[in-house]
């Protein structure tokens, strides 16, 4: 199977937004709150949540994690532990620990970059969620049961 079959073209895209983010965070720049301690609290929220929803997310998947939007050969869908409670925590694990960090490192447009990951992700799941319904029959009832699409009450 090709790289752009298996959704390559999405992974180029999200690491070169990690790498924006990356370059934004570490470059002089606009702050977003001077270093006010409410966004050192919030970013820290925020990065320990989005790290405690990956890694949920991570241990539910076992070893049908993939990078690709595609879902592996033989991999079986996960609907249990946070997958309760939404369809691509992992997506919304990388956002939160992302804005996160960006609130910490006071970074404006890193901020900002981390904030686009929301439509980027949000579109990135909808192309998968094909892909699922493909592969699993089972995808379409897991999906109307599971309101949250990225984070769990939230997006």
């Amino acid at each position: 199977m090709s790289f752009r079959d298996r959704g390559g073209w999405w992974v180029v895209a999200q690491f070169l937004l990690f790498g924006a983010i990356a370059v934004a965070a570490w470059t002089e720049g606009p702050e977003v709150s001077g270093g006010a301690l409410w966004a050192t609290i919030v970013g820290f929220v925020l990065l320990a949540d989005g790290a405690t929803l990956a890694v949920l997310a991570f241990s539910a998947l076992g070893f049908n994690v993939t990078i690709f939007p595609k879902p592996a050969e033989g991999s079986l869908l996960a609907t249990e532990g946070v997958y309760r409670f939404a369809r691509h925590p992992i997506y919304g694990g990388v956002i939160l620990l992302f804005v996160g960090g960006m609130l910490l490192v006071d970074s404006l447009i890193g901020l900002g970059l981390a904030v686009a990951l929301v439509p980027f992700f949000w579109a990135k799941a909808e192309h998968e969620e094909g892909l699922l319904a493909h592969r699993h029959p089972e995808y379409e009832s897991y999906r109307s049961g599971v309101r949250w699409r990225l984070i769990p009450f939230l997006l």
